[in-house]
């Protein structure tokens, strides 16, 4: 006789087949409960039983009884003990917070095991519950949330019958910073008008964008030198082919007004390409003042 895939609720008793000269119809599989020596009888036919509605860290002692055709019953088997898991014991891992934006974050974790008796997780923001998923989801993307927000995620597993039967410890994390500049700020900044989304820009009939006055370098509007040999809708770009004493050549875009969206993009096709290259910066006014994005540094080929 052996018991396998014990959980907090359930588990599972097999055995070897008996015979006699009458013929076996049949098993008498007797359960008690140890700590209140209560004893529940059944009749099976198979040479396995599966228990249910087990209680968790709790011992049992399980014993076999074949029962022939005429009704004999042989001697019970050498008894067996098990004991449930315990509750208490289990505990979810590996909670991690990702892909956190202005509005939203995914949680992952750590599965429990197969034979815990987990059917299913329950997802707790701030300690309320937001959604749940399957034991073969061990993540959850979590949306709505407020910008540059303060949050705390756990995850609780539950069984069966719904019963919360483990936990994971909290995770803080924040939400990013609000990108979108206030409207009255995003009016005619640099005596330019703002643009909507979506805003796209090819050079090809002018440039709008602002040169600053107190750089060390311009920007050009090219379409002659050698490279790049092609423009993103044309032939024309903006070029910087020289920045006095290592310093710095600033050009901004007009004003985007960003607020109250939740996510937005900005994409551009660039060259680093020659010697002595520096450091290709950009930054987004979140309306007090700028922050750095994204950079790229040193020669990045004829690309």
């Amino acid at each position: 006789m052996s018991v396998s895939s014990i959980t907090r609720n359930t588990a599972t008793v097999s055995w070897n087949a008996s015979s006699d000269n009458v013929g076996v119809v049949g098993y008498v599989f007797i359960r008690t409960i140890d700590i209140f020596n209560i004893t529940t009888v059944d009749t099976v036919t198979s040479t396995f039983i599966s228990l249910t509605d087990l209680t968790p860290s709790t011992g049992y002692t399980v014993r076999v009884e074949a029962l022939d055709a005429s009704g004999n019953k042989s001697a019970a088997s050498t008894p067996l003990r098990f004991t449930t898991v315990n509750a208490v014991s289990l505990k979810i891992g590996g909670v991690n917070v990702s892909n956190i934006t202005r509005s939203g974050a995914t949680v992952s974790w750590n599965p429990l095991s197969s034979n815990s008796g987990a059917v299913g997780y329950t997802i707790l923001l701030n300690g309320n519950s937001i959604g749940s998923s399957s034991t073969t989801d061990t993540f959850f993307n979590i949306t709505g949330l407020s910008v540059n927000t303060d949050y705390s995620v756990s995850i609780v597993a539950f069984d069966g019958i719904g019963n919360q039967m483990a936990s994971s410890t909290e995770v803080s994390f924040t939400t990013l910073n609000s990108v979108g500049v206030p409207t009255a700020i995003c009016t005619n900044v640099d005596g330019i008008a703002e643009r909507p989304l979506p805003y796209t820009e090819g050079f090809e009939s002018g440039v709008d964008w602002k040169q600053s006055n107190n750089d060390d370098g311009d920007w050009k509007l090219a379409t002659s030198f050698s490279t790049p040999s092609a423009a993103a809708e044309g032939k024309r770009y903006l070029i910087l082919r020289y920045i006095e004493n290592n310093g710095t050549a600033i050009i901004r875009t007009p004003c985007i007004d960003l607020t109250d969206k939740s996510d937005a993009s900005f994409t551009f096709q660039y060259q680093l390409y020659g010697n002595d290259i520096g450091n290709l910066v950009l930054q987004v006014d979140d309306g007090t003042g700028w922050v750095d994005y994204w950079s790229q540094s040193g020669d990045q080929g004829n690309i």
